[in-house]
């Protein structure tokens, strides 16, 4: 009998762990993803304020928008799939069709890796920016 409430402790244990990483989960992740949103608007105000006091080429000022536009359609698309990931879990958390929540898992699974693999890409769009926008004078 105590070995059936110790396990029933322990899983009640484990599941409130797995409820409280997830949440932790998307506080940070949505947190970070908020972040690079604030850091790629700010360079932008300088390089858009530098742009319009004519401190750099015309000619740089739109390569810079250019490069700013592909990673804010970068951050847009990352966003999206981020809510569409959160989204299902809940649906995930919802449903107690077996079936159905495999299907949910792998399609969240799926959508996971996408955000890892667009916000690696913009990491990369990220950092191309910010070496331009330094070597180009902005401010």
């Amino acid at each position: 009998m105590r070995k059936k409430q110790v396990l029933g402790l322990l899983t009640v244990l484990i599941m409130i762990t797995i409820v409280a990483c997830a949440s932790l989960w998307k506080e940070k992740t949505t947190a970070t993803y908020e972040s690079i949103g604030n850091v790629l608007a700010s360079i932008q105000q300088g390089a858009k304020s530098t742009c319009d006091q004519g401190l750099i080429k015309p000619d740089d000022c739109v390569k810079l928008r250019d490069s700013y536009n592909k990673a804010r359609q970068v951050y847009i698309v990352a966003g999206d799939t981020l809510i569409e990931a959160m989204n299902i879990e809940e649906l995930y958390k919802e449903t107690s069709d077996v079936i159905k929540k495999k299907e949910l898992k792998e399609k969240m699974e799926i959508l996971i890796k996408k955000y890892q693999g667009l916000i690696l890409e913009l990491n990369n769009l990220y950092k191309e920016y910010i070496d331009m926008a330094t070597k180009m004078g902005v401010r």
